[in-house]
């Protein structure tokens, strides 16, 4: 849909015309929407202003009010509370608010390029389909993702994402 939308406008297609410089610098700073949407899940917001296009699917709202309830909400919610606080008493060891923010944010790019490194394994190298030539959902799925096989590290390294087909059918 994000290509049949973009096709006929300008901006869009400079964007694409310039992904292959882009993807790495913006997946450095994608952790930053991570953290964003991790809490606008855990705590159920609709709309906060910055991301609201992400909530709108009907299908996504049905999921988020069905995947957190009751006990693992709260977890959830205790989990993203104390993983903040840990990374701001990391921070406050830092002699200098700059120093800490600093240490913030390369940490954040760090995640951001492992999330390149895990996201490259998984798609690049493979079919890319123009909008108006891409197959069904399935064939889609299967063609343009490849599971990846490797020693103990890799299975760690990629948290599961190594099974990029299995990740996007199910």
């Amino acid at each position: 849909k994000m290509a049949e939308t973009g096709k006929d406008n300008p901006t869009a297609r400079f964007m694409i015309s310039i992904q292959k410089f882009s993807y790495l610098p913006l997946l450095l700073i994608a952790r930053l929407s991570w953290l964003q949407q991790g809490i606008q899940f855990a705590w159920n917001i609709k709309e906060d202003g910055i991301f609201t296009n992400t909530v709108k699917s009907e299908d996504l709202g049905k999921l988020q009010e069905a995947s957190l309830t009751g006990t693992e909400k709260y977890i959830e919610q205790a989990l993203l509370i104390a993983h903040h606080a840990w990374v701001i008493s990391l921070c406050s060891l830092r002699p200098s608010f700059l120093s800490a923010f600093a240490f913030w944010f390369t940490a954040q790019a760090v995640c951001g390029f492992l999330l390149f490194v895990v996201t490259s394994l998984g798609h690049n190298g493979l079919i890319v389909y123009e909008a108006d030539e891409r197959p069904d959902y399935w064939k889609l799925q299967v063609t343009t993702t490849r599971n990846i096989s490797g020693n103990w590290f890799v299975h760690w390294l990629c948290g599961g994402l190594e099974y990029q087909v299995n990740h996007h059918l199910f």
